[in-house]
């Protein structure tokens, strides 16, 4: 996710490892950086599901919350 402050532009890139939800199959777990990495990944949990996105959209939000408290 890239955010353009000077011209409040938010981009989301990067969607070479996405893939369609099937449930009940088993994923990679070498799917995002370290830092986004939900539990179950860090668990090597390979039937994870949606929440995992949710997940990784909280980390993006707390990091936003964290950049922008600190520019005040």
């Amino acid at each position: 996710m890239l955010f353009d402050p000077n011209q409040h532009k938010l981009r989301l890139i990067d969607w070479g490892l996405s893939d369609f939800y099937i449930p009940k199959k088993l994923y990679n777990v070498n799917v995002c950086s370290l830092y986004y990495k939900a539990p179950e990944l860090l668990l090597n949990y390979e039937k994870y599901d949606t929440s995992l996105d949710i997940w990784s959209v909280g980390v993006l939000f707390a990091q936003l919350v964290h950049i922008f408290a600190n520019k005040i």
